[in-house]
């Protein structure tokens, strides 16, 4: 979004800046065969072209500094009005073309103004002045919170937006849920529990960052802008403080770590996250009372975001109520529901689902190994996931070696189901149907893999593990004989071997491994059958046909990465980088920029793998 706003950007600056010096120095020149010149007088129209020329240098200058980025929005917003002038001059002389043009390019800077505030904001290079400022407004007035540095710039975009509130409003979300007043009371109830905490969040903060504790501060915002979202403003500066690599946080000098002020605000952070538990513990209990549907449901985002906060493992009284330390406990009947929905047992204690377990509803309990890196979970045996873990572990380390670091801090997510019947089950009740029949999937989306006992149990592993990292690093969508070569690469039957507990992966292929895949110099596998098949839907189709796949789709991923032709090296390694550094293509776009590529140099390609493949070098 905000290369396509530069892009706009460019294109309207130099569009007006055109258009405001034909209107200030040529303005007899084009005046001539242009009848509604004569609506206004030289004057007003040099006004407008010098108006413009002002804009044209707003677009670019305040956006390109990180200066002022308010003024961009001005700009853009000034330029969307001043087209309204224009379609009205217009149409009092009936001229179409011109009145297409003044409601296109209104459009269009409507469009820029509105991205700019909204979807891809600018931001400022320098906030120097800290928030430390505190508004005396009511708890329903806290939304209008902002820092000191930003008033005006605020205070400019409220009012471009309402001028630009007509032109802009085809691009605005149009599903907002309608306030009813059982809502509105339900929100003042729960902003007069928690603004105290606000309250503290954001002094707190704001001394941190005036003393140039940055992680402190930023902790402090986060959590407040959590409490009350209404702080919006407040939310946009903490945004620019996540953003480590601005200019302006690079100029700053951030104090190092110390231990006193580390102790302190991990004190400090322990009272705010109990105070903030018991408050939605005591909303909870405040909505529960309503039998409404809406009041009971924002109970129990109140009861689930408790448990977050304080976090696992849960223990239960003897009442059978939740205890959550010292924030206190949830009743016994919303814990029953909680525990039976909600929770799960890790290794024999309770916890709160995570986004695996949460598409896992019927798995009660399992056992739980975990790295900074890796987290396997298994329903058969805690030893199971442990040797797991350290085989992941290991290969992880060539994942890394081979892809590069990953671009998420999760963990690489491994779920072992008890059997296979399990795993159908899973696979068809998750819409992964086609999966169904194959031996893993890895659930790219949500982070995890998941597999079930069997003898190749390590290698599905390894396999569907590399399809995990290779995703997090390279998230453009490849072709089906691609994907499955680079996790053969690291996890296949004749690409692996595991010897008292040691993984060495990345095999060489031999002769005789590749057999299989060439008779009499021809290949078994076609290569336009290998370039265009989808592993997935031959494993579905259950004729066999699935294993010669995936053995011919991790030759040809060595060939093309170890061979020194360098008519198909290069051609590869370009196709390669491009492919996997378009995120906005798709699987087609990849098959097909393969074809072309290779397209003059495709027998030649089929001969020498098919050569390969005979003898493999």
């Amino acid at each position: 979004m905000n290369i396509l706003l530069w892009v706009l950007q460019v294109l309207a600056a130099f569009l007006y800046g055109a258009s405001g010096v034909m209107k200030v120095f040529l303005f007899d020149k084009v005046s001539k065969d242009v009848p509604s010149f004569g609506a206004l007088p030289r004057g007003a129209w040099m006004a407008l072209g010098l108006l413009e020329l002002v804009c044209t240098v707003g677009l670019i200058v305040p956006a390109a500094f990180h200066w002022q980025p308010a003024l961009t929005e001005i700009a853009a917003a000034v330029l969307a009005i001043e087209s309204l002038v224009f379609i009205v001059v217009h149409a009092k002389y009936g001229e179409i073309t011109p009145i297409v043009m003044s409601g296109a390019l209104g459009l269009l800077m409507a469009f820029i103004a509105y991205g700019r505030m909204v979807l891809s904001p600018i931001s400022r290079g320098t906030i120097e002045a800290r928030p430390v400022a505190r508004t005396t407004l009511p708890a329903c007035a806290r939304r209008n919170l902002a820092m000191p540095s930003l008033w005006v710039s605020v205070r400019l975009r409220r009012l471009a937006a309402s001028s630009l509130l007509a032109l802009a409003l085809p691009f605005a979300a149009q599903d907002a849920e309608p306030v009813t007043r059982e809502t509105r009371e339900a929100r003042q109830y729960e902003l007069a529990q928690l603004k105290p905490l606000f309250d503290k969040c954001y002094e707190a903060g704001s001394d941190y960052y005036k003393n140039g504790w940055r992680s402190e501060a930023l902790w402090c915002f986060e959590r407040a802008t959590k409490l009350l979202p209404e702080a919006g403003n407040l939310k946009r500066f903490t945004s620019l403080l996540r953003d480590f690599d601005n200019p302006a946080w690079r100029k700053k000098r951030w104090r190092s770590p110390r231990a006193g002020v580390d102790a302190g605000f991990k004190r400090r952070q322990e009272l705010y996250d109990t105070s903030y538990a018991t408050a939605l513990l005591k909303i909870a209990g405040h909505h529960e009372r309503d039998d409404g549907a809406a009041a009971q449901a924002r109970a129990r985002t109140s009861y689930l975001d408790a448990l977050a906060i304080v976090g696992g493992p849960y223990e239960v009284d003897a009442q059978g109520q939740l205890r959550l330390g010292k924030a206190g406990t949830i009743p016994a009947e919303a814990s029953r529901r909680l525990i039976d929905e909600e929770l799960v047992l890790i290794n024999g204690k309770r916890w709160l689902r995570d986004s695996m377990l949460k598409s896992l509803p019927a798995t009660a309990a399992v056992h739980e190994a975990r790295s900074d890196r890796v987290l396997v979970r298994t329903t058969t045996t805690l030893d199971e996931a442990t040797r797991l873990l350290d085989l992941l572990e290991q290969a992880y380390s060539s994942y890394e070696a081979r892809f590069g670091p990953r671009k998420t801090a999760r963990p690489l997510g491994l779920f072992v189901f008890p059997d296979n019947a399990a795993y159908q089950e899973w696979c068809k009740a998750s819409n992964h149907g086609g999966f169904a029949r194959a031996a893993g999937f890895a659930n790219s989306g949500e982070g995890f893999a998941v597999t079930f006992p069997q003898p190749s149990l390590d290698k599905t592993a390894v396999h569907e593990g590399a399809h995990l990292f290779h995703f997090d690093v390279f998230a453009a969508p490849m072709p089906s004989w691609y994907e499955e070569g680079i996790a053969c690469f690291f996890g296949h039957e004749r690409s692996m071997t595991v010897k008292d507990g040691k993984l060495a992966t990345g095999l060489e292929p031999t002769v005789f491994v590749l057999a299989p895949l060439i008779a009499g110099g021809r290949l078994q596998v076609p290569l336009d059958d290998l370039l265009h098949g989808d592993a997935a839907a031959k494993i579905a189709g259950n004729d066999g046909s699935a294993g010669n796949f995936y053995l011919a789709s991790w030759a040809l991923y060595w060939f093309l990465s170890s061979t020194s032709d360098p008519r198909l090296s290069t051609r590869f390694e370009e196709w390669e980088s491009f492919a996997l550094g378009s995120r906005g293509g798709g699987e087609e776009d990849a098959a097909e920029l393969f074809d072309r590529l290779f397209a003059d140099v495709r027998a030649d390609l089929e001969s020498a793998f098919a050569a390969w493949l005979a003898h493999p070098k």
